[in-house]
């Protein structure tokens, strides 16, 4: 998913990559989706690798604090530290999850761009998914995003993931 047209024996390190962060999505199929997402839009190493040291700082971060992988607390409908693209850190509460049988009625803003914008705060309806093949069905979840309190004391401006 993560090559989309691109073939991935081109790119021997990439496909390395790729297999790496596939390990920690927990089989979770709409988390691949989202990531694969971020990845076709940049097919540059060390992207990817930033990519990867997001995902793996985040659930560090996750069972540190909760105990569990944040795949597992969303499931449950529980707070969950998400990796952010902005210079914001961002948790997570799902509070319900949504099936869209039209193109028509699922929400504006997407969940990458909800990881990519320090303006996505409070309750928000996030696209998760949206198929692109017949019945053509699109999921969303009703969720709560908020920054942590104690990044909102932080004297020093937080590192973003991309920071390089």
């Amino acid at each position: 998913m993560a090559f989309g047209n691109t073939n991935r024996a081109d790119h021997p390190e990439l496909a390395s990559i790729a297999m790496e962060i596939a390990a920690g999505l927990e089989r979770s199929f709409v988390g691949a989706h989202v990531i694969c997402g971020f990845l076709r839009a940049n097919m540059q190493r060390w992207f990817w690798n930033k990519i990867l040291e997001c995902q793996r700082n985040n659930i560090d971060r996750n069972i540190r604090i909760f105990g569990e992988h944040p795949l597992a607390l969303v499931q449950k409908k529980q707070t969950a530290y998400v990796w952010s693209l902005s210079n914001i850190s961002m948790r997570v509460k799902v509070l319900y999850c949504l099936s869209h049988s039209t193109l028509n009625d699922f929400p504006k803003i997407a969940l990458h761009e909800a990881q990519t914008s320090a303006k996505a705060r409070g309750k928000l309806q996030v696209l998760v998914l949206k198929s692109r093949i017949p019945p053509y069905h699109s999921y969303s979840v009703m969720c709560e995003i908020g920054v942590p309190q104690d990044t909102t004391t932080k004297k020093k401006q937080p590192r973003s993931c991309l920071d390089i």
